[in-house]
C-alpha cells in the first residue's frame, strides 16, 4: 500500500503534471493518473464535467445493499492544485493534496472488495477545489452536490480529506500531537464524535481529535 501512495504522489507533484491547475495540460494528466489509479482499485470511474473550466470530478459509485442501500456515505478528496507561479515554479502540492487522493484510492481499494450490507458509497476525485473557483459555482464538490446525483436528504456521512500527508507542529513536538489527525466537522451530526474516537480507540497508532 505504502507504495502505490508513494507513486501516486510522486506522479501529481510531477514535472509533467505541473501543480495540477484545472483544465491544463497538467491537470488532464493528474486527471489520468488519478483514473488510472482508481480502477487498478477495482472502480470504475466516471467523468463529471465542470462546464467552462475543461475540468472535471471522477466518480465511482459502489451499490448499496440490505436495509440501509437508499442511503449514501461519500468519501472524497480533490486532485486539482494552484499550478506554476509567475516565475515557473511549480507549486506541487503533495498534501494538498496529492495525499489524500491517495488515500482515497486505497480507501476505495477497500470498500470495493468487500461484501455484505451497506449504503451505498460514493468515491469521488474533485477538480476545481482552489481559487478562483472555490465556493464560486464552479467548485468540483458544489458541482456534485448541485447535479441532482445524490439526493442529499439520503446522504448520511461525507468524508472529505485534505492535507492529510503531513505531520502537526515543528519537529521536536511529541509524537501524541505529531502524528494527530483532526476530524472537523464531527459535532455537525449525532453519533459521528463517538465513531471516530471507537476507530482511533481500536487502531494502534492512531491519534484523531
Amino acid at each position: 500500500m505504502r507504495d502505490r501512495i508513494e507513486r501516486l504522489v510522486a506522479a501529481l507533484c510531477s514535472d509533467e503534471c505541473a501543480g495540477r491547475a484545472p483544465g491544463t495540460r497538467g491537470g488532464l494528466l493528474a486527471r489520468e493518473h488519478v483514473r488510472e489509479a482508481l480502477v487498478a482499485a477495482g472502480l470504475r470511474a466516471e467523468d463529471q464535467p465542470i462546464r467552462g473550466v475543461n475540468g472535471a470530478n471522477l466518480i465511482c459509485e459502489l451499490e448499496g445493499s440490505g436495509p440501509l442501500a437508499d442511503r449514501a456515505v461519500v468519501i472524497g478528496a480533490h486532485y486539482d492544485h494552484l499550478g506554476s507561479g509567475p516565475s515557473g515554479e511549480i507549486y506541487r502540492g503533495a498534501d494538498d493534496n496529492a495525499a489524500a487522493v491517495a488515500v482515497l484510492v486505497e480507501a476505495g481499494r477497500i470498500l470495493a472488495s468487500e461484501r455484505g450490507p451497506r449504503r451505498r458509497i460514493v468515491v469521488a476525485a474533485f477538480d476545481t477545489e482552489e481559487p478562483p473557483h472555490f465556493l464560486e459555482g464552479t467548485m468540483g464538490s458544489e458541482v456534485l452536490a448541485a447535479s441532482g446525483r445524490l439526493a442529499l436528504d439520503r446522504v448520511d456521512l461525507v468524508v472529505a480529506m485534505d492535507l492529510v500527508g503531513h505531520a502537526v507542529g515543528q519537529d521536536g513536538f511529541p509524537s501524541a500531537v505529531r502524528e494527530s489527525i483532526f476530524v472537523l466537522g464531527a459535532e455537525k451530526s449525532a453519533g459521528t464524535a463517538a465513531l471516530v474516537d471507537g476507530a482511533a480507540r481500536g487502531i494502534a497508532g492512531l491519534r484523531a481529535r
